[in-house]
């Protein structure tokens, strides 16, 4: 069993049918809570941040699995997310090296 990435509330282990399952429930939830009356600007902008972040997920987790169309449209779908939010360097290596940034510093002293 692979561990599951750093997002909060899905340290579980997961086999790699849960890991897609669970990020792309988390993308619906996302979706859902982009569409809400009176989300505000801030809120807004940490949706597009944690939606970017988990096609960067999926990218990767499609990589690991041998599904290289599959990971080339997750990453194509997180630079688009990088451009919205204006981010200087959008490319698929600058967002694998934050992800492996962001999820080394998840990982708990006993890992």
């Amino acid at each position: 069993m692979e561990r599951l990435f750093g997002l909060s509330g899905y340290g579980q282990y997961a086999n790699y049918p849960e890991a897609k399952k669970v990020l792309l429930d988390y993308m619906a939830v996302l979706d859902e809570v982009k569409k809400m009356k009176g989300i505000d600007a801030s809120e807004y902008r940490m949706c597009q941040v944690e939606t970017m972040t988990t096609y960067i997920r999926l990218a990767i987790t499609e990589e690991k699995n041998a599904n290289s169309k599959e990971s080339e449209k997750y990453m194509g779908e997180a630079g688009k997310g990088c451009q919205d939010i204006k981010w200087k360097d959008c490319s698929p290596e600058k967002l694998r090296q934050l992800m492996e940034r962001l999820d080394h510093r998840w990982k708990s002293p006993s890992q």
